[in-house]
């Protein structure tokens, strides 16, 4: 890939009009360039390059990379709102008129740069939404360098979120699956409506909430997150959102649409005038991160329509909504790991050459992800059978289909079927007969199967502690099960077993409304059915303390939860401290789990650190446990 100047007077013209995009306001337009002005970089892939097998071509033309600045504040995201609407909907000319205008981030419609972006249609842009702060001609500079192919469908380039590979990796989208996937979800939902947007724009959540309602002609009502999140705006903007519906938009106003992470949720279900609001929705999904039982309940309870959703940056967002694949994906789970195939699937990742990730079984590509998952079935009687990615546990019902091999990457490539319902009596084994019980196939399920997926959680979230392999997702689970929820977990060095388990609690989840009561009372009568081998948490202290010792020096750039230091208050609540907690979650999990993945280690952090997009930083997290550890502050068994 080569960075080649502008290829007509045109175009550099066009580009400068572009850079000048963030002084653009509600106020007039002016030339004024920036540190982290808007970028434009002009590509041009090495002549005579092979394609790969499957992937998708590419020619040699100069292609403008168009950086666009993303903000907390949607007034300043000028550039950002009106090139998505101009690629969308050119793309849709026949998508009806606004149907409610709704001033949110007041991007209105500026001719330079609309003109702009049309005159660089011609060269085929590719647009990527970044954070304004990290724009720079020196970071643009890097980041197009590290592209080493640039298919010819791709419009759209998004970073992954980085929670475990540093910088995130770039993910190329064409219009034609960022369409499939907004009609699948306008298909599962039932109808279009007003989107409000609470979630970061540069990520493929907060793009998408954006992208559906201009694809579809609606409008996307995005709230002001300078400062961070605030359950105050959400609540106003969701009241105003309903107001001006139900008012301008004919009977019966347009439904509601919101999407959150689940620490959104959470800080959201405290306040009783958010959950009033959150109830005028007609759907809110949730997706980002896993969400506990315990949190999921909650909401439900409170009269509020939660989807769960299940996807990622390369499927262009969720593609499974509560465990059900969306009209036209498939799943399947082979060996434990969790396969997807959409018309939503990225066209790759463009720093590499070519994507292993990807493999095409009979004409379809599918995505070879890296989390683990199980397919649960529904029996007669509305409880559910786990099958796993062998088959070799209890099976389905009558009449439940979409049971074929699907082959693994090292395998000889076998046929791949998708037979439609009951048209095979070999296909509908009655549950546990000699010849279902031997089948080792992996499964496959899609919209209309009678079957769940139920997503476990990463696969390299594993430790190795004395030669043995530690799945976090499954202690995790356990722990949520047991009246724990809203913990975190990692790997701890260890002299004698190299890494032992390290459970992670937070102080403000300790005091939130997700942790059971049993778990909250040292005195409550759970407690005493619990063997604690006598551990008495009054005698279990806190260790002492400096926080001079535990500066924002020694943490991650962005510290723990927002904040610059910690102090002894900030690792203990009232009785509970990490020596007692790690006892507590020990027994419960003891006899429930191995005994090789009871938790060996106990922490206390203020906050858990999140990455813009809401997942867990675990990085940062690792880190920070590492520097309590340094200052003898952890709980070891």
């Amino acid at each position: 890939m080569r960075v080649v100047p502008p290829p007509s007077t045109t175009a550099r013209q066009a580009c400068e009009i572009l850079a000048s995009a963030d002084s653009i306001s509600a106020g007039s337009y002016h030339l004024e360039k920036t540190e982290h002005a808007p970028q434009t970089i002009w590509l041009q892939p090495k002549p005579n390059r092979e394609n790969s097998p499957g992937q998708p071509t590419e020619d040699t033309a100069p292609r403008p990379l168009i950086f666009l600045p993303v903000s907390d504040n949607p007034e300043h995201d000028a550039l950002f709102f009106t090139a998505l609407e101009t690629r969308l909907r050119a793309e849709n000319p026949s998508a009806p008129a606004a149907p409610v205008n709704i001033e949110t981030s007041q991007h209105s419609k500026h001719k330079d740069l609309i003109s702009a972006l049309q005159l660089l249609e011609n060269f085929q842009p590719i647009f990527f939404p970044v954070r304004a702060e990290r724009l720079s001609p020196t970071w643009a500079r890097q980041q197009a360098l590290r592209l080493k192919r640039l298919p010819k469908e791709v419009v759209f380039l998004l970073s992954t979120s980085g929670s475990t590979k540093p910088g995130g990796r770039l993910v190329g989208l064409s219009l034609s699956a960022l369409k499939a996937s907004h009609q699948a979800t306008r298909e599962r939902l039932g109808a279009d409506g007003i989107w409000i947007s609470a979630l970061p724009r540069d990520h493929i959540a907060g793009f998408q909430v954006i992208a559906r309602a201009l694809s579809s002609g609606s409008e996307a009502l995005t709230i002001d997150m300078t400062g961070g999140f605030n359950v105050s705006r959400l609540t106003e903007a969701l009241l105003r959102a309903r107001e001006l519906t139900s008012s301008l938009s004919p009977s019966p106003a347009l439904p509601l649409y919101l999407s959150l992470v689940p620490t959104q949720l959470r800080r959201a279900l405290a306040n009783k005038e958010a959950v009033s609001a959150l109830r005028l929705c007609a759907a809110i999904l949730v997706g980002g991160a896993r969400i506990s039982p315990v949190l999921l309940t909650e909401g439900r309870e409170k009269g509020l329509n939660l989807l769960t959703t299940y996807g990622m940056t390369e499927t262009c967002g969720g593609c499974v909504y509560d465990g059900i694949p969306l009209p036209g994906v498939k799943v399947a789970v082979n060996a434990g790991r969790v396969w997807l195939c959409t018309p939503g699937l990225m066209s790759g990742y463009l720093e590499e050459e070519c994507d292993r990730e990807i493999q095409v079984f009979n004409g379809e590509r599918w995505l070879r992800t890296n989390d683990w998952g199980r397919i649960v079935f529904k029996d007669e009687h509305g409880g559910s059978i786990t099958e796993n990615g062998a088959g070799s546990s209890a099976g389905r019902n009558k009449g439940t289909s979409l049971a074929f091999p699907l082959p693994s990457p090292e395998s000889t490539p076998i046929r791949l079927q998708l037979r439609e319902k009951g048209n095979d009596v070999a296909q509908n084994q009655e549950i546990g007969s000699e010849d279902y019980a031997q089948r080792t196939a992996p499964l496959i399920i899609d919209d209309i199967s009678s079957a769940l997926l139920e997503v476990l959680g990463r696969i390299d979230d594993t430790i190795i502690c004395g030669g043995v392999n530690i799945s976090l997702p499954l202690v995790k689970e356990a722990s949520e099960r047991f009246g724990f929820s809203g913990i975190e977990l990692c790997g701890l060095p260890d002299e004698e077993w190299g890494e032992v388990l390290c459970a992670v609690f937070s102080r403000q989840r300790l005091r939130g409304h997700e942790t059971s009561s049993s778990m909250l009372n040292p005195k409550s009568p759970v407690s005493g059915k619990l063997n604690f081998a006598g551990v008495n948490p009054k005698d279990v202290s806190s260790s002492e303390l400096n926080p001079e010792e535990l500066s924002s020096g020694d943490l991650p750039s962005s510290g723990i939860g927002g904040m610059d230091e910690i102090s002894a208050a900030d690792l203990s609540f009232g009785d509970l401290n990490p020596a007692y907690l790690g006892q507590k979650l020990r027994a419960a999990l003891r006899g429930r789990l191995p005994a090789s993945h009871l938790p060996r280690a106990a922490a206390i952090l203020p906050d858990f650190p999140l990455l813009p997009s809401g997942k867990t930083d675990r990085r940062a997290l690792k880190n920070a446990v590492y520097c309590l550890n340094q200052q003898n502050l952890i709980w070891r068994r």
